[in-house]
C-alpha cells in the first residue's frame, strides 16, 4: 500500500538525463587553480513555476559543515523577497550523510504530499544546492527511510546536475556552470596571471557576458588586483564572424588612471574571452565609441588578438 501511495502522489513522469551540457565554447582549463565562484542557493520562484538561483557566500569549512549551512539556508527565503522554498514547511529532513562522495538526504513523509510539478523543481534545487559541497559526486533522496521511487516504482537513486532537463514547460536549467579562466592584474598592474573559477551563469546571458560580469566583480585570489572599475556597467557584449564586441560605460577608462597600465586593462577582457570562447578577436567601445585612445596608447578602434606575452603563466 505504501508503495502504491507514492505512485500515486508522486506521478513522476521519468525525467530526461542529460548526457551533459557541452559548451562548444568552453573547456576546463587546467594550469590555474580553480576557485569556487560564489555558491547559488536555489529557491521556488513566487509564481511557482521554476527555480531561482541567489548568490550565497558561504562560512570556510569542511564538507558537512558546508552541507549544513546549506541545508539550513534552504529552509529560509531570503529576506525582503517573494521567493519561497523549495519545500513546503511541514517537509522537514529526518537524517543527512555523506559517505564515498554520495551525500543522502532523508525526507519526512510529507514529502509525498506535493504536486508533482513542485516535487520535480524542489528536487532539483537541492540536488543543485547539495552538488556544490566540496567532494560531493552525487546525491541521493529518502523518504521515511527508504529510497525515493518514479511513477514504475524504481528507485531514483543517485543524482547530479545533469539529471534535470525543463519537464513540463517548468523552468529548472536557469544557470549553466562552467569551469574558465579569467585574467586579473598581478601587484604591479603590469602583467597578467590566471585565476581558475567554477561559475554558474544565467542562460538569458552569454558565456563572454558572464566573463566580462567576473572581470569586474574583481578576483578572488589575494595577490592579483582588479583591471576594471567596480562600478563600471556592462552595456552589451555580442558576437559576430569570431568577433566579440564588449561595449562598456565610461567608468571603465578610469582603469588606466590607477595603478593598472591600459595593457593589463584592456588583455584582461580579450584574453579571458579569447581564452574559454572559440573566437578570435574581441573589441571594446565606451558608450559605443571606437574612435578612443584609450591611456593614451591603445586605440579602440582595432579589434585585439589574444596576447600571451603580457600574461605570467
Amino acid at each position: 500500500m505504501k508503495h502504491l501511495k507514492h505512485i500515486k502522489r508522486i506521478m513522476i513522469t521519468g525525467l530526461v538525463i542529460l548526457t551533459g551540457l557541452i559548451l562548444m565554447s568552453c573547456g576546463k582549463q587546467e594550469d590555474a587553480p580553480v576557485v569556487q565562484d560564489g555558491t547559488m542557493v536555489c529557491y521556488l520562484e513566487a509564481d511557482g513555476m521554476g527555480i531561482t538561483f541567489v548568490d550565497y557566500d558561504l562560512p570556510e569549512g569542511d564538507a558537512e559543515t558546508v552541507k549544513n549551512d546549506l541545508l539550513n539556508k534552504l529552509k529560509e527565503v531570503p529576506a525582503g523577497s517573494t521567493l519561497q522554498t523549495l519545500m513546503p514547511e511541514d517537509v522537514t529532513v529526518l537524517q543527512t550523510g555523506i559517505e564515498d562522495g554520495i551525500l543522502k538526504v532523508d525526507f519526512s513523509g510529507q514529502y509525498y504530499n506535493m504536486s508533482t510539478s513542485r516535487e520535480v523543481l524542489a528536487r532539483c534545487g537541492y540536488v543543485r544546492t547539495l552538488m556544490q559541497v566540496p567532494d560531493v559526486r552525487a546525491v541521493t533522496f529518502f523518504v521515511d527511510g527508504e529510497g525515493l521511487t518514479n511513477a514504475e516504482g524504481k528507485v531514483i537513486g543517485r543524482m547530479t546536475n545533469d539529471s534535470f532537463a525543463e519537464n513540463s514547460g517548468k523552468s529548472v536549467n536557469t544557470f549553466i556552470r562552467s569551469d574558465i579562466v579569467l585574467y586579473f592584474a598581478d601587484s604591479e598592474g603590469r602583467w597578467l596571471v590566471p585565476e581558475g573559477r567554477a561559475i554558474y551563469y544565467n542562460n538569458n546571458k552569454s558565456l563572454e557576458w558572464a566573463i566580462v560580469e567576473r572581470l569586474i566583480a574583481g578576483p578572488k585570489t589575494p595577490t592579483s588586483i582588479r583591471t576594471i572599475p567596480a562600478d563600471t556597467r556592462i552595456i552589451s557584449v555580442s558576437v559576430q564572424e569570431n568577433c566579440c564586441y564588449v561595449n562598456l560605460s565610461q567608468e571603465f577608462t578610469r582603469s588606466y588612471s590607477g595603478s593598472v597600465s591600459p595593457e593589463a586593462a584592456v588583455y584582461s577582457i580579450v584574453d579571458s574571452i579569447l581564452r574559454n570562447c572559440n573566437l578570435e578577436r574581441v573589441q571594446i567601445s565606451v558608450e559605443g565609441a571606437h574612435t578612443i585612445l584609450y591611456g593614451d596608447s591603445l586605440d579602440l578602434s582595432q579589434s585585439f588578438e589574444k596576447n600571451n606575452d603580457i600574461v605570467m603563466e
